[in-house]
């Protein structure tokens, strides 16, 4: 796991698997086909913040998991990659309200309230793909959501509300 992750609450375990491959194995009820992992895989969200100013352009993305670290298993085998390796991207959020009571009469009064979701417009990515897949490399690893309305996130929220109370 990379120190680099931003702040907030961890993400959800990410499990890998694989596609195209070129031997043959077992049939997919005798269980998940999963990759080997020759060397120590790292979730490096600091990659998504370096990724230039077209970023937000799906395929100019860069991959926060480096493919290198898996590989094919041999023919009728089991790949060696455990079950939630590795954590996905962090969630940070925050929420802001205001409101004011005004009294009208003794038991009348209004309410003026504002609030705001994702005050701070952080977007919060759900997992990058996991399917290794060496005939089509350019998708592993890369953040998929659209930083508009990324699963949690995107653009900020605001309600103004008023409300009679008697």
């Amino acid at each position: 796991m990379d120190d680099q992750q931003p702040d907030g609450q961890w993400g959800n375990p990410l499990n890998f698997s694989f596609a195209n491959s070129p031997f043959n194995y077992y049939p997919g009820f005798a269980g998940n086909r999963r990759p080997n992992v020759v060397s120590s895989p790292d979730y490096d969200f600091s990659k998504w913040n370096n990724g230039g100013g077209d970023r937000f352009v799906t395929n100019n993305r860069p991959a926060v998991i480096d493919m290198n670290a898996f590989a094919y298993p041999a023919a009728f085998q089991i790949g060696n990659a455990g079950r939630n390796i590795l954590t996905g991207p962090s969630m940070a959020w925050a929420q802001i309200s205001l409101q004011k009571n005004f009294m009208i009469k003794e038991r009348t009064r209004v309410q003026l309230r504002w609030d705001m979701q994702n005050a701070f417009k952080t977007f919060n990515f759900t997992g990058p793909t996991t399917t290794v897949d060496f005939r089509n490399p350019q998708t592993f690893g890369k953040l998929t959501d659209d930083p508009r309305t990324a699963s949690l996130g995107g653009q900020p929220l605001m309600n103004l509300t008023v409300m009679l109370q008697f």
